[in-house]
């Protein structure tokens, strides 16, 4: 040899194009968790994610699509104009079982449960826009189904997954 040294290098074309394969796969597979993440898939915030529902009667439920086993959530419920003193939200029995729900602000003045039905009962000004907050954490894995609705008016179905 004139003082160079040679290198050999093993070249296996069809390992390197396993490879190459391998990275286009993990890159379009990322890529699409990215997107599913930007859109709400996995967790708060998101179009996938947030829900909001107006009734004809005014009643706006707003709430999370997916959510996290023991991690607190909330659920937001609003009257466009009331029409007395009195707001009975209701709420699936069966939903609420797979829930905790921690507080509800404003505090409703009483609960009562009967007839596969939690109402919440609160004081309010009639003719007045009302808004009540449920902080809630859900107790349950997977799909969690139920509905809420005003005293007199239609139920808005709620329809959930509670990711582990």
């Amino acid at each position: 040899m004139d003082g160079q040294r040679s290198i050999e290098i093993d070249d296996d074309p069809r390992q390197q194009e396993i490879e190459w394969k391998m990275q286009r796969i993990a890159w379009v597979v990322l890529s699409l968790l990215l997107l599913a993440v930007a859109f709400g898939l996995f967790g708060r915030g998101g179009p996938m994610s947030t829900v909001e529902e107006t009734s004809p009667d005014g009643f706006t439920v707003e709430y999370e699509r997916f959510l996290r086993h023991d991690s607190p959530d909330v659920m937001r419920v609003s009257v466009q104009k009331t029409s007395s003193a009195l707001v009975r939200v209701k709420i699936d029995s069966l939903y609420a079982r797979h829930i905790q729900i921690e507080r509800v602000t404003p505090e409703p003045e009483r609960e009562t449960g009967a007839d596969g039905v939690v109402t919440f009962v609160f004081r309010t000004q009639p003719g007045t826009r009302f808004e009540a907050t449920f902080y809630f954490t859900p107790e349950k894995h997977g799909s969690l189904k139920g509905w809420i609705a005003l005293d007199t008016g239609a139920r808005h179905a709620l329809s959930q997954f509670v990711y582990p």
